[in-house]
Parts: C-alpha cells; structure tokens; sequence
C-alpha cells in the first residue's frame, strides 16, 4: 500500500493539518487537498522531510539540555 507522505507525516509527527501547514508556510485547505492526492511535489516532499528532522533535532535539544545543566553542576 503506497501511503501519502503528508497523512503519513502528519501521523508520525502527531500534528493536525492545520499544525503542518503552519509548520511548511502552506495553507490548511493545500495540505488537505494534498493529504488526498495521489502524488505530492518534490518540494513539498523535501519540506517535510526537512520538518521531520527539524523536529527529530528539537526532541534531541529538549533531551541534551537537561544533561548539560546536570554536568555543569
């Protein structure tokens, strides 16, 4: 089954449309009609992959600065 990468995004990041569109600069209505389409542009395809790791990054910082505060104690 070939899952369409912004429901799947979405899905992965917990985020509503709404949330992803604010994330990329689209409009909730564009990520919903690309939610449905068969196939998504490569510069939508990159934007979320970038999103995703931007947001692999954040989750990381949240984790590392704890562990520093620590370590400087």
């Amino acid at each position: 089954m070939n899952t369409n990468i912004v429901k799947e995004t979405a899905k992965e990041l917990g985020m509503t449309y709404k949330e992803l569109a604010e994330e990329i600069g689209l409009s909730e209505g564009s990520i919903k009609r690309l939610a449905s389409a068969k196939e998504v542009n490569d510069q939508v395809v990159k934007s979320l992959e970038l999103l995703k790791e931007a947001m692999e990054y954040r989750e990381v910082k949240k984790a590392i600065i704890p562990l520093r505060k620590l370590l400087e104690e």
